[in-house]
């Protein structure tokens, strides 16, 4: 395949003699593998722009910094380039060989909490943090959604735990099955567009999502896995602080299956009806 006509743009900087492989997976962003014959092995990823998604962003700087600290460390791809032209953000990373994420939990928690302890870029989001903030933001959310559906999700509100971090910490913020490779190396973390400073428990809150799980994986995660997760991530007050705000994090994700449903995602719905159910 030759270079794809919605990056004829970039020609002169991407690398001409190359198999160009469209991969699956991106929902947001179109991605190739480009496989230059005797060189390089790359993943060139073209940003679709900053779409108004509430709650993972798309952010192609925030990536490329990511990458660029995380050099060296074994938890993500490394970084080569970012390009910057009319059609667009184009970001160029090394190929990382490996399947999705499938099984052990255990793995995705000791990388988690790597990251959680590693010093993040500068000029990150914020996440919100506490109880109170995370309602917040799903009352946010829910505010842009028509319907009946998002009235009857309103009174299954929770009420906030005001429970907080010591420190704020380095957060992946989509941390899903599709982000996880399990390459000959170990596993590693992909899509780096939405990082943030928060508290370790949104990254274990969006893994344990039963939503996040439908979608991206084989479905929710049972009783015994969960408690693996959490064990294998070995920080009892993150463990603590994750059992007391728990419910709010679950009625954010409801909120935001809510959403996509109202875009026309129609595969969210199921996860909506999962995550209500672990909202209880």
């Amino acid at each position: 395949m030759k270079i794809p006509e919605s990056l004829s743009a970039f020609a002169a900087d991407l690398p001409q003699q190359a198999r160009w492989t469209l991969l699956a997976g991106g929902r947001t962003n179109r991605v190739w593998r480009v496989q230059v014959e005797g060189g390089d092995d790359l993943v060139c990823k073209l940003y679709r722009g900053r779409d108004s998604n509430p709650l993972f962003g798309n952010d192609p700087e925030a990536e490329f910094a990511c990458l660029s600290a995380l050099t060296g460390q074994g938890v993500a791809p490394a970084p080569v380039r970012m390009l910057e032209h009319d059609a667009g953000t184009v970001l160029l990373y090394r190929y990382l060989d490996g399947p999705v994420w499938r099984g052990d939990v255990r793995p995705v928690a000791q990388l988690l909490r790597r990251v959680h302890e590693m010093p993040p870029p500068h000029g990150l989001r914020r996440a919100p943090v506490g109880g109170a903030a995370v309602l917040a933001q799903a009352d946010a959310i829910l505010d842009g959604i028509t319907g009946g559906a998002a009235r009857q999700l309103r009174t299954r509100r929770p009420d906030a735990e005001a429970q907080f971090p010591a420190a704020l910490s380095f957060l992946h913020g989509d941390v899903v099955p599709a982000n996880l490779l399990q390459t000959p190396d170990g596993l590693r973390l992909i899509d780096w567009q939405c990082p943030a400073l928060g508290d370790p428990v949104d990254d274990l809150a969006c893994f344990l999502s039963p939503a996040m799980q439908v979608v991206y994986g084989d479905g929710p995660l049972g009783a015994d896995q969960e408690t693996a997760f959490l064990e294998a991530y070995g920080d009892p007050q993150v463990t603590e602080r994750h059992k007391s705000l728990r419910p709010a994090f679950h009625y954010r994700m409801a909120a935001y299956c809510l959403w996509r449903v109202q875009q026309g995602n129609a595969d969210y719905s199921a996860a909506y009806e999962a995550e209500v159910a672990a909202l209880g």
